[in-house]
């Protein structure tokens, strides 16, 4: 793996004898050997062993700096239509529809009334009591009207 580095500050490598200079190209190749190979104006000037760990430390004390190329966009690749599959033919008889259920008689609705039309006369009325007979009444209320009376809902005390 190559990685590319701009020199920032004059750094030298005394175990080599040589500077690199501000404004150099550093490019360390992991795969080969871990070299380290030093450019100067388009011209390679010298090319030497270094360790990654090494290269890590002059990124740390800013001597150098990492020169990362900018990823090209990617390109919008031609859209691609579904396959057409051929309109599958029915097999055999097709299936009859469901009958409709058998419907209630529509009940009337009541007349809706525009506010022009609506006076005191459609108002509904209060609720008009009707009597009915004992032996009519429903199971429920019967029960209920059997039940002993209390003291809170008599006659008497209302």
């Amino acid at each position: 793996m190559q990685r590319s580095y701009l020199v920032k500050s004059p750094v030298h490598f005394a175990d080599f004898g040589f500077f690199v200079k501000v404004g150099d190209i550093l490019v360390h190749d992991t795969a080969n050997a871990n070299r380290l190979t030093v450019y100067r104006n388009g011209a390679v000037v010298k090319a030497v062993e270094q360790t990654t760990l090494g290269i890590a430390a002059m990124v740390k004390s800013e001597f150098i700096q990492e020169v990362v190329q900018p990823k090209p966009a990617p390109k919008a690749s031609p859209r691609q239509e579904a396959p057409k599959q051929p309109a599958q033919k029915p097999q055999g008889e097709p299936k009859p529809l469901p009958k409709p259920l058998p419907s209630k008689k529509r009940e009337e609705q009541p007349k809706s009334y525009t506010a022009e039309e609506y006076t005191p006369s459609v108002k509904r009325g209060k609720a008009q009591g009707v009597e009915v007979p004992a032996d009519e009444l429903p199971d429920r209320l019967k029960q209920a009207l059997a039940l002993p009376r209390t003291p809170e809902i008599d006659d008497e005390t209302v």
